[in-house]
C-alpha cells in the first residue's frame, strides 16, 4: 500500500462468503478500513449481496464514517429488510446521530426497543436500555435491562455477544458481582476480536460513567497498547555513534521487556538498520501487528538505510518486511537526496498510529531508542520525539548507549544524501465547481461575481498560509504551508458556498463546488511561463486526479492527509473513511477520507494514552 496512491494489489474473484470471511478477519485483526475495502470489493461481483452490504456499513460506522454510513445504508435500501441485524444497524446509524446531539436520544432508543419488542433479541434489547440510560429514564432502562439480564441467564453463556449484552444489563440494574464474572466471560470469549472488545469497552464505559459506577471493574477488557516507534539507526561494530553496535543486545532485551509488560499490540514506524528493526523483530517475537511506513521504494530504503549496517542487517530487514502486516510509502517517487521524506515519512507513521488506536479505542504511546541527545529538527529519531512530545502522550526512551557509554559521538549523515532538502512537504488543495460546463453564457458575469466572489472572500482569511494559487474557469488550485491551513481553508470554502443563495443570483441552484487534498513532497520551482514561485512533482498530479471523482459539496483527502490531521488531535475535525476509490485517467486508486467538522465533540482525555475523544459504539458486533 503506499499512502501516495498506489493501486492495491488485485485479488481474483471469489465467492460472497469468501469475500465476507475476508472481511470479518479483517474485522478480527483491528482493521476496519481494510474490512470495508472486502465488502466493497465483494460487491462488485455480487451487487446483490445483502451480507457484504451489510458489512460494508457496518464497518464504516465503527470507524467513524457515520454519514457515509447512513449514504451507503440507503442505497443498498437495507431499511426495508426485517432482519434483526440489519434492521439494528439502522438504529445504530440514528443513535450515532442522537450521541453527537443530531437528533433524540428518546428516539434511537425507542427504534431498538422497537425491533427487540418483535424479535426477543437481547442486542436491540441492551442498546435501547442503554440509550434510555444516557437519557436519563432509569425506570425504561431498568425494566428492558432486567428481561435482557434474565434472558441471557437462563442458560449456559457460549458467546461473546451474549456475554456483553449479559454485562451491560447487570450494570445498568446493579448487579455488580454479576457484572465482574461476565466481564471476565466477555475476555475469554472474545478470542482477541480487538473490535469487538473495543466496541463493548466504550459502551460500558458510557454506562458505569452515567451511573457513577466508575471504570475500574472494566479492567479485562483492557485494550492491547499501539505505539509508534523510533530510534537511532546503528552503527558498525569498531565505529562511534549515537546507537553504537555493542549496545545492540542490551537494548533489544529492554524492548523485549517493554513490549511484554506493557501488552502492545500494534506497532507503526520504519524498518531501519537498529532501533527500528530491534522494535520489530519484538513486535513480530510477541504475536503483536507491525506495520511499516518507509519513505519510500522498499530497494531504494534497504540500500540507503539498512544496508550500511551490515549483510545481516539486510537480511532482517527482509525477514520483517515479508511478515508485516502492512508495508506503506509516503511516496513512491526517488529518494534523490532529500532528506525531508524521512521526516514526512515519520509523521504519517505518528499519524497512522494515532488513526490505528483511534478505531480500537486503544491507549497509544511512543517507543524510543535515543541517546538523549539532540538532532535534527527535519528527520530522525530527535524530530520524532519532539513531534510526539507535542501531542502530550506518553512516551518511554530506551538509552542507546552501552552502560558505561563515554560521551556522546554524532554519528555520519544516517542517509548519505545532502543534507538541504530538494523538496518540500506541502498541502494542496484542487477544487472545480461541478455544473459549471451547462452553465448558460449570461450567467458566467454572476458566477465570476458571486460564486468565485465568495472563494475569493473565503481565501482572503488565509494570506500568509497560501503559497501558491492559480485558477481556470472554474478550476481552483491551491498550495498551503501545511495539511491544517488547507482542511480549514477547504472546509470553510464548502460551508461558504453552501450558504450562497445561488439562485438569488441568476445560478443554478445544484451548482457545486468538490475539492480534493493531499499533503506530500514537491518541488519549490520558478515556472518560467508565469515567471513566479509553483510547486510541481506526481503527488501534485495525484491531487489533481482526485477531484473530478469527488461528489459535490464535500472534500475527499489522501490518507497521508489524514495521518497528519490526526497529528492535530482536534475532536472537532474528523476524517471518515470512504474507501480505495479509483482515479480519473487509470492513475490509480486511492484511500480515500472525507473531512467533516464535528458538532458538540469534546476533549478526551489527552494524557491518558487515548488518542482523543471517543463515542459510544455498540455493545458486541
Amino acid at each position: 500500500m503506499s499512502l501516495s496512491g498506489a493501486t492495491p494489489p488485485a485479488l481474483e474473484a471469489r465467492e460472497a462468503a469468501e469475500w465476507d470471511r475476508l472481511a470479518r478477519e479483517a474485522e478480527r485483526a483491528g482493521d476496519l478500513l481494510r474490512a470495508y475495502d472486502y465488502a466493497v470489493r465483494g460487491l462488485d461481483e455480487h451487487p446483490g449481496e445483502t451480507t457484504l452490504r451489510y458489512r460494508a456499513v457496518l464497518n464504516l460506522s465503527r470507524s467513524g464514517a457515520a454519514d457515509r454510513a447512513e449514504a451507503l445504508y440507503e442505497k443498498y435500501e437495507l431499511a426495508t429488510s426485517r432482519e434483526e441485524r440489519i434492521a439494528a444497524l439502522g438504529a445504530r446509524l440514528l443513535r450515532e446521530r442522537s450521541l453527537a446531539g443530531e437528533a433524540r436520544l428518546d428516539d434511537a432508543a425507542g427504534r431498538y426497543a422497537e425491533i427487540y419488542r418483535r424479535t426477543q433479541g437481547t442486542f436491540p434489547g441492551i442498546n435501547a436500555a442503554s440509550l434510555y440510560v444516557f437519557a436519563g429514564k432509569l425506570n425504561e432502562a431498568r425494566t428492558l435491562a432486567r428481561e435482557v439480564f434474565d434472558a441471557c441467564t437462563k442458560g449456559r453463556i457460549e458467546t461473546y455477544d451474549r456475554a456483553a449484552d449479559a454485562t451491560a444489563a447487570a450494570l445498568i440494574i446493579n448487579e455488580l458481582a454479576a457484572a465482574r464474572e461476565f466481564i471476565e466471560l466477555c475476555k475469554t470469549l472474545s478470542g482477541d476480536h480487538y473490535v469487538w472488545m473495543a466496541s463493548t469497552r466504550r459502551q460500558l464505559a458510557k454506562i458505569c460513567d452515567t451511573l457513577g459506577l466508575g471504570r475500574a471493574l472494566l479492567g479485562p477488557l483492557r485494550a492491547k497498547m499501539v505505539i509508534h516507534y523510533t530510534g537511532h539507526m546503528i552503527a558498525r561494530p569498531g565505529e562511534a555513534g549515537r546507537f553504537p553496535a555493542e549496545a545492540a543486545a542490551q537494548v533489544a532485551t529492554e524492548i523485549a521487556r517493554y513490549i511484554k509488560t506493557h501488552d502492545i499490540g500494534f506497532g507503526s514506524g520504519s524498518l531501519a538498520c537498529g532501533a527500528d528493526i530491534l522494535v520489530a523483530e519484538a513486535l513480530l517475537n510477541a504475536n503483536a501487528e507491525l506495520n511499516v511506513v518507509l519513505p519510500f521504494a522498499a530497494a531504494e530504503f534497504r540500500e540507503h538505510s539498512v544496508a550500511r549496517g551490515g549483510d545481516s542487517w539486510a537480511e532482517r530487514f527482509d525477514h520483517c518486511l515479508e511478515r508485516a502486516a502492512s508495508v506503506s510509502y509516503a511516496t513512491e517517487d526517488q529518494y534523490l537526496g532529500d532528506r525531508v521524506l524521512f521526516g514526512y515519512s515519520g509523521r504519517l507513521a505518528i499519524g497512522l498510529a494515532l488513526l490505528r488506536a483511534q478505531h480500537l479505542d486503544a491507549p497509544v504511546t511512543q517507543l524510543a531508542v535515543s541517546d538523549g541527545a539532540g538532532g535534527s529538527e527535519e528527520a530522525g529519531a530527535a524530530a520524532d520525539i519532539a513531534a510526539w512530545q507535542l501531542l502530550g502522550l506518553p512516551h518511554h526512551i530506551i538509552d542507546s548507549r552501552p552502560t558505561a557509554a563515554g560521551p556522546r559521538q554524532a554519528s555520519a549523515n544516517p542517509t548519505g544524501g545532502s543534507a538541504r532538502p530538494k523538496r518540500a512537504i506541502k498541502a494542496m488543495l484542487f477544487g472545480d465547481a461541478k455544473g459549471f460546463s451547462k452553465l448558460p453564457e449570461a450567467a458566467t458575469p454572476a458566477f465570476v461575481d458571486h460564486f468565485l466572489g465568495t472563494v475569493k472572500t473565503v481565501l482572503a482569511r488565509y494570506e500568509g498560509r497560501i503559497e501558491f494559487r492559480n485558477t481556470w474557469g472554474d478550476g481552483l488550485y491551491l498550495v498551503m504551508r501545511d495539511a491544517r491551513s488547507a482542511m480549514e481553508c477547504a472546509l470553510d470554502l464548502q460551508a461558504a458556498i453552501a450558504k450562497l443563495d445561488r439562485a438569488a443570483v441568476g445560478l443554478p441552484p445544484d451548482l457545486g463546488l468538490r475539492i480534493a487534498g493531499h499533503a506530500g513532497p514537491v518541488f519549490p520551482v520558478n515556472d518560467p511561463i508565469l515567471d513566479r514561485p509553483n510547486f510541481m512533482g506526481s503527488h501534485v498530479n495525484r491531487t489533481a486526479r482526485m477531484e473530478p471523482i469527488t461528489p459535490e459539496g464535500e472534500v475527499y483527502v489522501t490518507e497521508a492527509f489524514a495521518a497528519l490531521i490526526a497529528l492535530e488531535r482536534d475532536p472537532r475535525l474528523t476524517c471518515e473513511y470512504v474507501g480505495i476509490v479509483p482515479t480519473e485517467k487509470g492513475y490509480g486508486s486511492f484511500r480515500m477520507y472525507v473531512l467533516k467538522r464535528r458538532q458538540g465533540a469534546v476533549v478526551g482525555a489527552a494524557r491518558s494514552g487515548h488518542p482523543g475523544a471517543v463515542g459510544v459504539q455498540s455493545i458486541a458486533s
